[in-house]
């Protein structure tokens, strides 16, 4: 697990390093930049403050911009940050939501607004489910299987999914526990369709493109770490499997939906403790 300081010793702050990554916001502007000075890693995050980190460590120091409230930082950090930073440490993170039940994990990704966080409060609602992550979800591939890192997070609702659930705005961070990393889904709204929802499970072919479409890499102009990124990604393919779920987002047929993604998951033996898939 990453541990966060903040500093406020302005003339330690890093600088300098070869440009590897950036980021951009839903309008296209640009967000966030990387740099690497010989393992020296930093992301420099407008609004926020510069987050410096190094190979082989698990501390994150971060220079705040003035005035910016400690609160903000943190947030930042753990939802858009950390997932990052886990990445350029050796493991790796899908854009996801995440839900458990006992030692298994499923990851819900999709793009920003796709529903993850949504379906995985659904899901967590449920007798013997909890929510496990909300916007990301590490995983290590290191061993015989998947596994779903531990890590905080915060659960975050839209306005809309909170009225829904006549659920409060929390601020509350949760910290998941490991596990077994049992299956991939894969959200796309369609507003357009006339039959609610369709889940389909994807070739490791298919399902390659489709989940490194959603991975969060800090170095994209090392070939060594792009070659790392897709290593990873062919061996969670070729072990977990990955399914696509196209829907109309609706929140009356939510309860439907998760219905849905259990039954096709208990009937395919994904969430059979100790069956491998």
């Amino acid at each position: 697990m990453l541990t966060l300081e903040i500093r406020s010793d302005v003339a330690a702050r890093p600088k300098g390093g070869r440009p590897v990554n950036v980021w951009l916001d839903e309008g296209g502007c640009e967000r966030a930049r990387a740099f690497d000075d010989a393992g020296r890693r930093r992301i420099e995050w407008d609004g926020i403050g510069t987050f410096a980190f190094e190979a082989g460590g698990d501390a994150v120091r971060v220079w705040p911009v003035p005035d910016v409230p400690p609160a903000l930082v943190h947030d930042v950090f753990g939802r858009s940050l950390q997932p990052i930073i886990l990445q350029a440490l050796g493991r790796q993170a899908i854009h996801a939501a995440g839900v458990a039940v006992d030692s298994r994990v499923i990851a819900l990704g999709g793009r920003s607004g796709s529903g993850k966080s949504t379906l995985a409060y659904a899901l967590g609602q449920r007798s013997g489910y909890r929510q496990h992550a909300d916007d990301a979800v590490a995983f290590d591939v290191a061993g015989p299987e998947v596994v779903a890192l531990a890590t905080p997070f915060r659960p975050r609702l839209r306005p809309a999914s909170r009225e829904h659930f006549a659920a409060v705005a929390s601020s509350t961070t949760r910290v998941s526990r490991p596990g077994r990393l049992q299956a991939v889904v894969l959200l796309e709204q369609t507003p357009a369709r006339s039959d609610g929802a369709s889940l389909i499970r994807l070739e490791p072919p298919a399902a390659f493109s489709a989940v490194l479409a959603h991975a969060y890499c800090f170095d994209l102009s090392s070939p060594s770490e792009v070659a790392r990124l897709s290593r990873d990604y062919l061996q969670l393919v070729a072990t977990v499997p990955v399914y696509q779920l196209a829907y109309r987002p609706d929140l009356r047929c939510l309860g439907l939906l998760a219905d849905m993604v259990l039954d096709c998951l208990e009937s395919s033996g994904c969430l059979a403790a100790g069956v491998a898939v």
